[in-house]
């Protein structure tokens, strides 16, 4: 929970730093610090990513991953361009489409995404998480060749 992540920063980076972790996952759900709120999540979107960036440096062969959630009630286009930003601070950023259950908060919300924009927004996420990481390749594959 990036929450308690951000509360346990220092005792995390001391892990990161002395322990062989070879992967985490940190599921900052949204890139939208409006929709975040609106997830009823209680962290912020810019200090989450700053650990990332820290526990980064400190063990830079741990795989970092994370989830987010597209197509939120009230989610709007910008809403969705910052979370395909935040996706790229992880090595594997998993999109997932929103399901609206039934009794649930969000459920009860007006502003619900069609399934066909949330759709996409998913496809959309995945073709940007195949650019970003073909380009990461290209960039691991030139910097062993130097």
């Amino acid at each position: 929970d990036p929450r308690y992540l951000l509360l346990h920063s220092g005792a995390f980076l001391r892990i990161f730093t002395t322990m062989n972790i070879s992967v985490t996952m940190i599921p900052l759900q949204s890139g939208s610090q409006r929709i975040l709120q609106r997830m009823n999540r209680h962290y912020d979107v810019a200090e989450t990513l700053a650990v990332v960036r820290r526990i980064r440096q400190a063990s830079p062969r741990t795989m970092i991953n994370s989830h987010f959630i597209v197509g939120h009630p009230g989610e709007t286009w910008g809403d969705f361009v910052k979370t395909l930003a935040a996706a790229r601070f992880f090595d594997y950023p998993a999109p997932f489409d929103y399901s609206n259950n039934a009794g649930t908060v969000s459920s009860q919300m007006t502003d619900q995404i069609p399934r066909m924009t949330s759709s996409l927004r998913v496809s959309i996420f995945l073709l940007y998480l195949n650019v970003v990481m073909f380009f990461r390749l290209a960039e691991s594959l030139r910097t062993r060749k130097n």
